[in-house]
């Protein structure tokens, strides 16, 4: 079995070692977490926005969808059932970015009040976006 991919930190954010994992449930509650079968989730719980078919030609541009967990406005978020991570950033001012095989991308700004999203595993990694424009990162 080969190690999972390390979590790399640049100037402004964080690559998450979440590449080439595949969305293989979701749990709803008054927040939307997304289980990663490389033993690993992210769990979003302020709004954000999902863009379907954020890359490739399009005829027409991709719109940002904004969605809401807590008031379960989190339909178009099952079309990433199945789907593979080919990017997953955390911004160090708060943001995730996360884009998928199948063309869409999940942005989650951070919130001045509450903790915004926050993404365990593989292993003893922690993030969380807390309120204001921070991470803190645990390994």
């Amino acid at each position: 079995m080969t190690e999972p991919a390390a979590l790399i930190e640049y100037a402004d954010h964080w690559v998450l070692p979440y590449r080439d994992m595949m969305v293989i449930q979701f749990r709803v509650t008054r927040s939307l977490t997304f289980d990663l079968d490389g033993d690993a989730q992210i769990q979003i719980e302020t709004p954000f926005r999902l863009t379907l078919n954020a890359s490739g030609p399009s005829r027409t541009a991709a719109v940002p969808i904004e969605l809401n967990p807590e008031r379960h406005e989190i339909v178009p978020a099952f079309s990433l059932l199945l789907a593979r991570v080919t990017s997953a950033i955390a911004y160090k001012k708060g943001a995730l970015q996360v884009d998928f095989d199948n063309g869409a991308r999940l942005n989650v700004p951070p919130h001045p009040i509450y903790e915004a999203w926050n993404a365990t595993g593989p292993g003893n990694l922690h993030i969380v976006a807390p309120p204001g424009n921070d991470l803190a990162v645990w390994t």
